[in-house]
């Protein structure tokens, strides 16, 4: 029995280290389509746009999407000369008390992110 209980500690802490501290780090598909999208800087200058969220099976309703995540994926697409309305998939997870929410590259959560042309 002492076993097991170790085991559920480990795990429930395996899934808070995983999981982004604070909501800050987060945006959800209402904060975007209530704000017109969500901006996110990139390292030249110009700045990619969240326009969409959309989570990765009916059943979850929300969506929490990590902003470092999309801003690292987003970068990497402007890097590869993907321009325009370019889809992010990230990966599905859920924390120790059930929040759900979509962190790094995944095959989750897809969000639509405006990468631009960079700055000359």
């Amino acid at each position: 029995m002492k076993s097991f209980s170790m085991a559920s500690l480990g795990l429930i802490l395996a899934t808070v280290v995983a999981a982004p501290a604070t909501a800050a780090d987060f945006v959800t598909k209402t904060e975007v389509a209530r704000a017109g999208g969500y901006d996110i800087p990139l390292k030249d200058g110009s700045t990619a746009r969240i326009v969409d969220i959309r989570p990765p099976a009916k059943n979850f309703k929300t969506c929490r999407v990590d902003i470092a995540s999309i801003k690292t994926l987003a970068q990497k697409a402007q890097d590869r000369q993907q321009y325009g309305h370019v889809p992010i998939r990230l990966r599905a997870r859920m924390d120790g008390i059930g929040n759900f929410f979509c962190y790094g590259q995944g095959n989750g959560c897809m969000v639509i992110v405006m990468v631009p042309t960079p700055h000359a």
